[in-house]
């Protein structure tokens, strides 16, 4: 989903009129009329500064973050474009357009009603569906569904490396993280702008939801669970949830245990800071952060192995 498509949204949901949306930037002191909001969500002018993204979340409920990240994007080089679209979920965005057209399908709204048919053969639905099918089939692949030739390019910019005439097996998620440690590496600076500083964690943090995600969807499936239904509970959480509630309960694992725990949630909380592009952060923090994400990971991995999960 592209910004506009993506402030739509927020908007739709939020209820809010464009009017009632300027007033209230505007008791904030941020100047937007309802012309420029409109064309804002429409695509009709280039995506709004980061701070009137951060101030439009709040006023929706929407998510500053992503909406920060679409507006990145868009901005962003051809070329680099490319890349970005590996780094965004299209299934978590594919389910987005469903709850756009049917406003209360994350939260169950139609389930029973007379709409259920209607939403299950909507475009928007079909779509969602076809994509989902996608991740399922790939999650229960061997070997976690190693990239693609055309993935690791992508990605690294780079032939893959060979071995005895075979590409190199590597999972999606190990290939978001490693790419991360690269962007550290290759920065010459001990301090890492605000930019590649998200770049790096949002990497780093997709890995491990990449990961979850794989964990949580298996188990569901495997217990007979119909699939809209599996990835509509998957989308619905967060992080921490996923992290503190189901890893319990599909893999018998209380990560918050760990050692590393307390670290990890608080990086989590970076996620909700907004971006500053004057801010430098240092190589080792974000370093850090890569180790912390990386640890969680081998630690789920572990426990996955022990069980004979996968």
């Amino acid at each position: 989903m592209n910004y506009a498509d993506l402030l739509r949204c927020y908007i739709k949901k939020s209820r809010l009129t464009l009017d009632e949306i300027s007033l209230k930037l505007r008791q904030q002191g941020i100047a937007a009329t309802k012309p420029y909001l409109s064309k804002l969500q429409n695509g009709k002018t280039p995506p709004a500064s980061d701070k009137l993204n951060q101030a439009l979340a709040e006023i929706t409920d929407g998510d500053a973050k992503k909406l920060q990240w679409a507006s990145f994007v868009e901005k962003a080089p051809e070329d680099v474009k490319r890349f970005f679209t590996l780094v965004e979920n299209p299934l978590m965005f594919s389910l987005l357009k469903v709850e756009e057209k049917f406003p209360g399908f994350l939260e169950g709204k139609y389930k029973g009603s007379n709409l259920t048919k209607e939403i299950m053969y909507s475009e928007e639905f079909k779509q969602f569906y076809d994509l989902f099918g996608a991740f399922i089939e790939g999650i229960e692949k061997e070997n976690q569904n190693p990239i693609s030739k055309e993935e690791y390019e992508e990605i690294y910019k780079e032939e893959p490396p060979l071995e005895k005439g075979k590409v190199i097996q590597i999972n999606l998620y190990e290939a978001y993280l490693d790419h991360a440690k690269k962007t550290i590496n290759k920065t010459p600076d001990q301090l890492l702008d605000d930019v590649t500083f998200f770049n790096v964690y949002t990497e780093a943090f997709h890995a491990l939801e990449l990961r979850l995600d794989q964990i949580i969807a298996n188990s569901i499936i495997r217990n007979g669970a119909e699939p809209e239904w599996a990835t509509e509970y998957i989308e619905g959480l967060s992080l921490r949830e996923k992290l503190e509630s189901d890893l319990k309960i599909h893999l018998g694992y209380d990560i918050t245990a760990e050692s590393f725990y307390t670290d990890l949630v608080n990086i989590i909380k970076l996620r909700k800071q907004p971006a500053n592009p004057l801010a430098k952060t240092e190589k080792k923090t974000a370093e850090n952060i890569i180790n912390i994400i990386e640890n969680a990971i081998k630690a789920i991995n572990l426990k996955v192995n022990e069980n004979g999960f996968e």
